[in-house]
């Protein structure tokens, strides 16, 4: 199959219509999929824009994407397995149409359910962008009226999964633990024993319950959050904070700053005045 692309400044325009990043591959967007990279069944039979076939738009080469025409094939079935969640894209009038043609996307359901997704009726000349959800759906069929000759740019979109959160071993601590007593303005030691493949740790502490009752301001320092790099050890300088009950945890990352374990239970220290 051709890769779509208008030439350098028309591609920008169409990305920029699409309202998606000229350069791909954005940190944490979910996977994109060009709409003719995927297994399809044709009315007729198969043309795809094409360096070799370029589809043309007011005199400029559409050379990815699918030409739909009674030529071509007048309808198009794509299998989608359920896999996808949106499908952005343009459709353009190709230049060889000299009439209104009217153009539409349908799916059907895992419970076989065929739903309208997108209808429209274009003039030569004209273009339209269109999103539509496809959440769900077993297949999509991008299909004609009783005339048109379109140009279909079109990319799917992945589901973006959330991470999961690890499980298992925890760290386990050696010091402080069960409830220490530490007095205020001193340094206090952490220590705790290697993970498997940890390079680095979060240790987190924080306030529970002040011994007095000293008014906090945003400048209070009531909580602590470094990251221990390359080691298993580190020192706590209390100065300045509150005397009471603190609890702590941590949680060991790999090279790539991945949790490799959820939070241990959480140890408390007393902060004596």
């Amino acid at each position: 199959m051709g890769r779509f692309a208008v030439v350098a400044v028309c591609l920008l325009m169409v990305l920029a219509n699409l309202g998606v990043p000229s350069v791909a591959g954005a940190t944490g967007a979910p996977p994109t999929t060009p709409l003719e990279s995927l297994t399809f069944v044709t009315s007729i039979g198969t043309t795809a824009d094409s360096p070799t076939h370029p589809g043309r738009y007011l005199g400029h080469p559409i050379l990815r994407g699918l030409e739909i025409g009674p030529a071509q094939f007048s309808s198009v079935t794509f299998a989608l397995g359920g896999q996808y969640e949106v499908l952005t894209g343009i459709v353009y009038v190709n230049d060889a149409q000299k009439s209104v043609g009217s153009f539409a996307i349908s799916g059907v359901d895992t419970h076989g359910s065929r739903s309208s997704l997108y209808s429209i009726s274009l003039a030569p000349k004209k273009q339209a962008s269109f999103k539509i959800s496809t959440h769900g759906l077993a297949s999509l069929t991008l299909g004609l009226g009783a005339t048109g000759l379109f140009d279909v740019v079109a990319d799917l979109t992945g589901e973006s999964k959330a991470p999961v959160a690890p499980t298992g071993p925890q760290v386990l601590v050696r010091y402080p633990v069960g409830g220490a007593g530490v007095a205020a303005g001193t340094k206090v030691p952490f220590a705790w024993q290697p993970f498997a493949r940890a390079s680095s740790y979060v240790l987190q502490l924080w306030l529970v319950q002040q011994t007095g009752t000293t008014p906090i301001n945003a400048s209070t320092p009531v909580t602590l959050s470094t990251l221990v790099f390359q080691n298993t050890s580190y020192v706590w300088d209390t100065t300045g904070f509150l005397p009471g009950v603190y609890q702590y945890d941590l949680i060991p990352l790999d090279a790539a700053g991945n949790a490799l374990a959820p939070r241990n239970n959480p140890q408390q220290i007393t902060l004596a005045s």
